[in-house]
């Protein structure tokens, strides 16, 4: 049985990693990490289609979330035919990687980054007393609601007021990701994408299927292929229960605003020149 599985593995494997993805027309690119062990960690990318649906591009395992190992995931997507529509941008999700992001904008240039507002909660929680977290639960939540930029700078300016006499470095943290915290909502798309595109949640809940099925593992060998075999065989079954994300019948209304606000920025840097 274990040889069968085995087999089987590989083959998924292969799908994973080798597949073409010239038929998946990207709107949204979400990547995250999850950590198998102290020197292995599976970078994984997940792509929302025009339609709202989610599909799992594929992973690489390193060990860390370093840029290369980004890059080299990234540029295999492209490879394999991943290609974003040249007359838009593409929606970038992030938890505030660096790397992630250097290596997302290196390979697709034509991005727009969205910070996950639920890490940076999360950040600035560690900054702060627990007394604060009501108040900044409350904070999140009207950004998250927030429809239109007017009403999101007015959260976030909320939000900033509400920390400076907290403390220095979550404010520091806020400002440092800046307007990437309201990348979605200058685009003045309908907030019913909010809960789906102003954070990770997509690929976190993958994650969570994902771990229930790792967890059978007592220990990750990183010379060998093993990560990718669990990895595959794990990330193919949560995704069979892949359903369309809340708001997706208002995708259509978020490719209108991503393909305006690339011929706008072409516009001002022709104006510019």
């Amino acid at each position: 049985i274990s040889r069968l599985w085995q087999r089987k593995a590989v083959e998924l494997v292969e799908s994973m990693q080798e597949s073409d993805l010239s038929g998946i027309d990207p709107v949204v690119l979400m990547l995250d990490a999850v950590v198998l062990s102290k020197r292995a960690v599976a970078t994984v990318a997940l792509a929302i289609d025009e339609s709202g649906r989610k599909h799992v591009l594929g992973f690489r395992v390193g060990s860390s979330e370093n840029q290369e190992v980004c890059r080299d995931l990234l540029s295999s997507l492209s490879q394999r035919g991943l290609s974003p529509r040249p007359n838009r941008y593409l929606l970038g999700v992030l938890d505030g990687s660096k790397a992630l992001e250097n290596a997302l904008l290196e390979v697709f240039p034509k991005t727009l980054i969205q910070r996950c507002l639920v890490h940076k909660e999360r950040n600035l929680k560690g900054y702060l007393s627990t007394r604060h977290w009501s108040e900044i639960n409350r904070l999140f939540n009207r950004l998250r609601r927030s429809e239109g930029s007017e009403a999101a700078r007015e959260a976030l300016a909320d939000i900033e007021t509400f920390l400076a006499d907290k403390n220095q470095q979550a404010r520091d943290s806020l400002q440092e990701a800046g307007a990437q915290l309201l990348t979605l909502l200058e685009l003045e798309v309908p907030n019913t994408l909010n809960r789906s595109l102003l954070s990770t949640n997509c690929i976190e809940n993958l994650f969570k299927n994902l771990r229930h099925h790792i967890g059978k593992v007592c220990r990750w060998r990183e010379e060998t292929a093993q990560a990718d075999r669990w990895l595959a065989s794990g990330l193919t079954l949560a995704s069979e229960g892949f359903r369309k994300i809340s708001g997706h019948r208002e995708i259509p209304s978020l490719i209108k605003a991503l393909e305006k606000k690339l011929a706008d920025d072409k516009h001002s840097d022709g104006e510019a020149a």
